[in-house]
């Protein structure tokens, strides 16, 4: 999250006084990775091998999902990396995700294994955070499968609930993408644990609405108030850009901070309505008799009777492109609604094994047509 200067929705705005809310932090974590080849460079929650030294010592290391589940990213300052063969790790040697440990400039060797120890974070007493419930509503778009909630959440947890048209959703078993499980996955385009983007298994059919909220409190930071802060800045920055502007002579626009959630979340859906218009300017088959003018720019049919065609969703200013093959030995006629304007050249005649390309332009509340005929 960043402070927004002028013309941004700042959280100053979003009334955040309520969202301010103690945390008792987490309890001593400790467990061990080891690797047996050299060059790897995670530690995987989900898959910890635990050393030999630590199995005839009696330790066990911690279930997958307890560590998944304590969110050891928020608590990265608490973490500390031992080496048997390099000592303590510096802290800016590795990055600590909410389902793993990646290193930057450190590859393991043969054998090797490091121990995690992530310390009691009530040390310092009780830690006060901010905190917020989210909730988010939209629609899932007709033949859609994509929701964006505007809010990262970690691809292995289950921090949200999902309705969709009013019933309950289910995250496929370890956020799986094959659909063998559950209704939907998280798509985790970086490979860091965390998604933005929801993908449902099945298509909607229609518009469908989406409601996602979260099953409980979201920490925003875990070591300082950055609601406090931004709330402290927001006021300042507002009156500053304006003279800043002036003075540079340029755009108050171009002072804009990083963008928060709901500008995300804005950006996000415009990104999805831009991809659905891009397929529906794919090239489809006409399955039936209806021309959908919000399905597609071009139709295709192979026909061998002579058949009527019938139009929805017709929107000034497109053009659909209907492509016709005669797969019969005779002549057939390709007819519209009578309503359709046609110049004097026009004839709807598809030829024996040729095509025929109907044009068909919707302009100021009228649709008009024109023909290329019987084209090998």
């Amino acid at each position: 999250m960043s402070v927004q200067g002028k013309g941004n929705l700042s959280y100053k705005k979003q009334n955040v006084q309520k969202q301010n809310a103690p945390h008792t932090g987490v309890k001593n974590i400790t467990f061990a990775h080891l690797f047996s080849n050299a060059g790897e460079t995670t530690i995987p929650f989900d898959a910890l091998v635990t050393p030999p030294e630590w199995s005839t010592s009696g330790l066990v290391n911690p279930t997958s999902q307890s560590l998944l589940s304590a969110q050891l990213q928020v608590f990265k300052n608490n973490v500390t990396v031992t080496s048997s063969a390099r000592g303590l790790i510096q802290k800016s040697e590795y990055i600590v995700h909410g389902n793993r440990i990646e290193f930057k400039n450190i590859t393991s060797l043969v054998n090797e294994h490091f121990e995690v120890e992530v310390a009691d974070i009530l040390i310092t007493g009780n830690l006060i955070v901010d905190m917020q419930t989210i909730r988010v509503e939209g629609e899932l778009q007709d033949t859609e499968t994509d929701f964006n909630m505007g809010y990262e959440f970690d691809v292995l947890n289950e921090e949200i609930i999902v309705f969709r048209d009013g019933i309950q959703m289910f995250r496929s078993d370890n956020n799986d993408s094959s659909g063998t499980t559950g209704n939907y996955y998280y798509v985790d385009t970086d490979g860091d644990g965390r998604s933005s983007l929801l993908r449902f298994f099945e298509p909607s059919v229609g518009v469908e609405g989406i409601l996602v909220a979260t099953t409980g409190g979201v920490v925003d930071n875990a070591n300082v108030s950055t609601f406090q802060q931004i709330e402290h800045l927001a006021g300042q920055l507002d009156a500053i850009v304006p003279t800043v502007a002036a003075l540079a002579g340029v755009p108050e626009s171009n002072f804009r901070a990083n963008p928060n959630n709901v500008d995300l979340k804005t950006f996000g859906q415009r990104v999805l309505a831009l991809e659905a218009m891009l397929k529906k300017g794919r090239d489809q088959q006409l399955s039936g008799l209806n021309i959908d003018w919000l399905g597609s720019d071009t139709y295709y049919k192979t026909i061998s009777t002579n058949e009527t065609y019938t139009f929805s969703n017709v929107t000034d200013g497109r053009v659909v492109i209907l492509n016709i093959y005669n797969s019969s030995g005779a002549t057939v006629t390709v007819n519209f609604p009578v309503s359709v304007k046609k110049g004097a050249s026009f004839s709807g005649d598809v030829d024996a094994s040729t095509n025929s390309i109907f044009t068909l332009v919707a302009s100021n509340g009228d649709v008009f047509v024109s023909s290329s005929n019987s084209m090998v």
